[in-house]
């Protein structure tokens, strides 16, 4: 019998999907299809995928690559850059959740990708990173996004333990 998944956000039940929510065989990206969430996250599967001895091998970047094609996530772009915020597993001890704030002109969802796989290592996020919280889109420029991370990373510390940021 196959284990449930269920979405690391409102514990709906989950299939594997690409980026448009189509059903596929993979187990490596759920997007949750409840419409008030539609969070995505990375099964922890995708990580067979990498030789994690050489993280920044070409053979890495290909094998990255053909997954975030075939999941249909889109593709870099040389003049949008998003703020991302990376929802993390809660340390023992910790008195409140914790989350990463990112910038990145990757699409979130491969940004996310690399952090698993320990490609630019965010230790945090490499460990810990549970699902993908927020996206912002629409920044024109590294400046512009720069700051609203910065920005985003002091209005999210009241409630939450924030790593990055800058």
């Amino acid at each position: 019998m196959k284990k449930r998944i269920r979405c690391r956000h409102c514990k709906a039940d989950v299939v594997s999907t690409d980026f448009d929510g189509q059903p596929l065989a993979s187990n490596y990206l759920y997007k949750c299809p409840e419409e008030k969430c539609g969070r995505y996250f990375w099964h922890r599967n995708v990580l067979r995928e990498f030789d994690r001895k050489n993280m920044r091998s070409k053979e890495n970047k290909e094998k990255e690559d053909n997954i975030c094609k075939e999941l249909k996530i889109p593709e870099q772009s040389k003049d949008e850059f998003f703020v991302y915020v990376i929802k993390l597993n809660k340390k023992e001890g910790d008195n409140k959740d914790s989350v990463y704030v990112g910038e990145t002109n990757h699409h979130p969802l491969k940004r996310y990708l690399q952090h698993l796989r320990g490609y630019q290592k965010k230790t945090e996020v490499t460990k810990r990173g549970y699902y993908l919280w927020k996206i912002e889109s629409g920044y024109k420029t590294r400046e512009a996004v720069k700051k609203r991370e910065k920005e985003l990373a002091e209005e999210l510390r009241e409630n939450y333990i924030v790593y990055g940021g800058h």
